[in-house]
């Protein structure tokens, strides 16, 4: 029980953070803040995504912790069907359109992610066994 109210506790965020996601998609007149430079939208979509593949990276792993389901394909799968649906949501919105490039920015915030949760595993890897061999 204790478990549940803590993968609770992960997934709502992750969850609000989603539907936060789809309610942008859906406002029709919802244009990017200006930040500086022309494919500003793309940075914003990478960076929405990045945040979406932290918050449901940390949901997974409680839910589905001790699993032998390796937690970042369920993210980057989950992740890019997400991105897709939302693109294609938009198609249907008055005024928004599907864009092939903000899906690519959404999968690259994705990929980095799971690129930075690889490289940190990896090194603390290598310090376990550092400290594991120093010990002998």
């Amino acid at each position: 029980m204790k478990q549940d109210k803590k993968a609770l506790l992960w997934y709502a965020p992750a969850l609000l953070y989603a539907i936060l996601v789809v309610c942008l998609s859906s406002i029709p007149q919802l244009t990017a803040p200006n930040i500086g430079f022309e494919p500003g939208d793309k940075v914003l979509h990478f960076i929405e995504y990045f945040i979406f593949a932290i918050l449901w990276y940390k949901a997974l792993t409680i839910a589905l912790g001790g699993r032998k389901i390796p937690i970042y394909k369920v993210l980057l799968i989950y992740g890019v069907v997400f991105a897709a649906l939302d693109e294609t949501h938009q198609y249907f919105v008055p005024n928004r359109d599907m864009d092939f490039w903000d899906f690519l920015a959404d999968f690259a915030g994705l990929l980095s992610w799971i690129g930075i949760l690889a490289i940190w595993r990896k090194a603390r890897k290598k310090s376990a066994i550092r400290k594991a061999i120093d010990k002998y």
